[in-house]
């Protein structure tokens, strides 16, 4: 192995870490529209199975963890803790034992859903905001 001592010393190129971030954000952003018709698909199926299907609870549950996750890493707050009330809502209320038909899941996927639609109304308003 050779010694280090004689290789050339390029310094190191930044990492354009806040447009990569920035890209990923508005990907985000794009997609929050799908996002707001599936949850509004479950919100319908919720309603019409009187207060929870396991199946529609578990579809709930699995979308608000991914949409919490998503936008923690992301750092858009406001949509990490909104996806985290309805993840804690669908789940007490999968609990054996629970009251059908609590309202705190509709309450919070109201919630979640009016955010997306204004978040979504704002990214209209202003495309590619960050490139100007």
């Amino acid at each position: 192995m050779g010694s280090i001592k004689y290789r050339g010393r390029n310094a190191p190129q930044p990492v354009p870490f806040g447009d990569a971030l920035d890209d990923l954000r508005d990907g985000f952003r794009d997609r929050l529209d799908q996002e707001r018709l599936q949850l509004l698909s479950l919100g319908a199926a919720l309603v019409s199975s009187e207060g929870g299907c396991a199946r529609v609870l578990d579809d709930l549950i699995f979308r608000a963890q991914r949409l919490r996750g998503r936008a923690q890493v992301l750092e858009i707050d406001a949509v990490a803790q909104a996806a985290n009330a309805l993840e804690r809502a669908a789940t007490e209320a999968s609990a054996p034992g629970t009251l059908r038909g609590d309202p705190a899941i509709q309450n919070a996927l109201d919630a979640l859903v009016h955010l997306i639609s204004t978040i979504a109304a704002i990214s209209i308003a202003r495309p590619n905001a960050h490139n100007g």
